[in-house]
């Protein structure tokens, strides 16, 4: 067995070393050939090192360092599909000049990364005629013109506009803006967008404008406007979510028509929302502002907002509204003052310095909490206006004071209100004429809780408790059922009064 391994053992050496015989020399002929491409190779690179340059090709170009202008003209760009990599580097512009980087035609495909562009004699980036546009991570300060100005189907990504004297950057139609800041530009809006563009988690701060202005329908997202002569602009049909205006000296938010804000802040404004016609503003908070919280126009609906310590009328509307579900908290003047034909239901209305809410003609008041406002809780100024299973509780003066015709106030519960000047403290106070009062609940009141100054209104099936006053005060020319005093000195001959009619 020993002697078969040994055999086994030589037999594989013996093959071995047949084998490495047959190699051939190791040492190389030649010098290995490079095994892979380089750079330049992969992508061709051409060098910018002297202003002005112009570009006729398309390709892909870089600043080798720091360039200056030397005549009026920076870089032009005569050429579709043209990369340019400022490096980190700046173009310096100076009096006289022009643009720092120039398209001049209406070239497509043109990407500008990774500098700055600064005080040249027109624009830091003159793009306008061009479509598909891209440019990141660039800074465009101090020119005489505009910071950037791009075509149709721009991408514009990281890019800060600073003290531009014609606006900040300015896209075309279908533009997608991102990251972006505009601060301390004059002449224009820090941000101008044209329709079909989206504007998303950018600054507009400290601009002589408006911070954003879009122009057409435009999607604004994550977006703050902040201590600009305006706000943001949103053209008809556009979307504004999650954004804040803060501290601009006009309007927070202006929408024009049939556009839709939701989910964001207006604080510190003149006006914190302005919304034309047909609008929705959903879910919106408007606070602290020096004018109206939210100035609504004709056929907006306004839904689970809050609105609150607004320096005149927490929502201030004309017609066809509808108000649902909101808050008017701590207004200087009404919490909510409409005109014709709105719907208004749901809405908490509290401690505003002027009254509750105002309605003039035709409009329809359902399930409100009214409580704690100055002045009155509801007053029903116009004509032909429904109340019904509304709360008003512990107003001043009057909880609902209603001083126009042909009204019907019904299936209200008004509570506690209290007289803070002679002749108020009522419950419901009617001097207007041919209103129906009919099933409401009166507790509490300082004075009255039921007065009828009016004529030809009709008095029926209301209850009256616990008032300081008498319970009821109705002037003759009236139709009431023969009324029930309860608590009081005693019954008249039909116990069920006012509310069995």
């Amino acid at each position: 067995m020993k002697m078969n391994r040994f055999l086994l053992v030589v037999t594989f050496a013996g093959c071995m070393m047949a084998t490495a015989h047959a190699q051939g020399p190791l040492v190389p002929a030649a010098p290995p050939a490079p095994g892979m491409k380089t750079l330049q190779q992969i992508e061709p690179r051409i060098p910018i090192e002297t202003l002005p340059f112009v570009i006729t090709n398309s390709g892909s170009y870089y600043l080798t360092g720091n360039l200056d202008a030397v005549s009026p003209t920076g870089i032009v760009i005569r050429a579709d599909h043209v990369y340019i990599d400022l490096g980190g580097f700046t173009l310096q512009g100076g009096p006289g000049t022009l643009s720092g980087i120039r398209v001049q035609g209406f070239y497509d495909a043109i990407e500008i990364r990774n500098g700055s562009i600064r005080e040249w004699g027109q624009h830091g980036i003159e793009a306008n005629g061009a479509t598909a546009v891209r440019v990141e991570n660039v800074q465009v300060t101090e020119n005489l013109g505009a910071g950037l100005l791009a075509g149709a189907g721009a991408r514009i990504s990281h890019v800060i506009a600073h003290a531009n004297q014609l606006g900040g950057m300015s896209v075309g139609p279908g533009s997608v803006v991102g990251d972006s800041v505009a601060r301390a530009n004059t002449g224009a809006a820090g941000f101008g967008l044209e329709a079909g563009s989206t504007i998303r988690n950018s600054t507009a701060i400290l601009n002589v404008g408006f911070g954003i202005n879009a122009s057409g329908p435009c999607v604004i997202e994550a977006c703050s406007a902040v201590q600009n002569a305006g706000g943001i602009i949103a053209g008809a049909g556009s979307a504004v979510s999650d954004s804040v205006a803060f501290g601009n000296a006009n309007d927070g938010f202006v929408l024009n028509e049939t556009g839709i804000i939701r989910d964001s802040t207006a604080i510190g404004n003149s006006v914190g929302i302005r919304a034309f016609y047909a609008n929705s503003i959903m879910r919106c908070t408007a606070t602290g502002n020096t004018g109206n919280g939210i100035q609504i126009g004709n056929g907006s609906n306004v839904s689970e907002s809050t609105i609150a310590d607004n320096g005149a009328h927490g929502i201030r509307g004309n017609s066809g509204n509808i108000l649902r579900a909101n808050t008017a908290h701590g207004n200087t003047l009404t919490g909510i003052w409409v005109d014709d034909e709105n719907q208004l239901a749901d809405n908490v209305v509290s401690r505003n310095g002027d009254g509750g809410m105002y309605v003039n003609h035709r409009n329809a008041m359902d399930r409100n909490q009214v409580s704690e406002n100055a002045l009155f809780g509801i007053n029903v100024a116009g004509n032909n206006n429904v109340l019904r299973n509304n709360n008003v509780m512990e107003n001043q003066q009057f909880g609902i004071w209603a001083t126009g015709d042909q009204n019907r106030i019904e299936h209200n519960h008004v509570n506690a209100t209290r007289q803070t000047a002679p002749g108020t403290g009522d419950d419901i106070f009617v001097s207007g004429h041919r209103n129906r009062i009919d099933r409401n609940d009166m507790s509490g009141a300082h004075q009255h809780g039921l007065a009828v100054m009016g004529l030809q209104n009709w008095v029926v099936r209301n209850t009256v408790s616990f008032s300081t006053g008498p319970q009821y005060g109705i002037g003759p020319g009236n139709h009431d059922a023969s009324i029930l005093f309860f608590p009081g000195s005693g019954f008249t001959a039909d116990a069920w009064a006012n509310f069995a009619y």
